[in-house]
């Protein structure tokens, strides 16, 4: 028997409505410079290493922040997982290929974006780069797998 490690097909509609709407949140606060910092989530959190701009580094201690950004890249990655790995609701073994090669191609494309991005950007750029590097390789997967099923119903009903 083959194992399978994807989410139900239930939960797919859940994982792309999540996706979409974190990344979009998190377009808007980090590529746009929009401050959507709740106050509610200050808090002091445990940290292995903490290096402020102004000081000195120190390990094993507690910082005040504000935990609303690190939420977001939590959900997106979460809605992504969900999104990219839920079953579809005939999930044969074309569509596995499908999902394989398209995780195998995602792979590739965003370490090359990763690789080229390192002669290409520097300082906060790249920094800004390996930040939202977190999110391309999901973001690449559930596109080209979305844009294959697509091609793959497209072929079926022109015939």
């Amino acid at each position: 028997m083959k194992k399978t490690y994807l989410f139900p097909n239930k939960f797919k509609l859940l994982g792309m409505v999540l996706f979409i709407s974190s990344f979009t949140l998190f377009i808007l606060a980090f590529i746009m410079q929009y401050d959507i910092e709740l106050s509610f989530f200050d808090v002091t959190m445990p940290v292995i290493s903490s290096n402020p701009i102004f000081g000195d580094r120190e390990f094993f201690t507690t910082v005040d922040t504000n935990i609303t950004i690190h939420l977001i890249i939590m959900l997106v990655i979460i809605g992504g997982l969900v999104f990219g790995f839920s079953k579809e609701r005939i999930e044969d073994e074309l569509i596995s290929d499908i999902r394989k090669n398209s995780l195998i191609w995602a792979v590739y494309f965003n370490y090359t974006l990763l690789i080229i991005s390192l002669f290409l950007l520097a300082d906060l750029d790249m920094i800004a780069m390996i930040v939202f590097n977190v999110f391309t390789l999901l973001l690449i997967f559930i596109i080209r797998f979305e844009w294959k099923k697509h091609q793959l119903k497209s072929a079926s009903n022109e015939e």
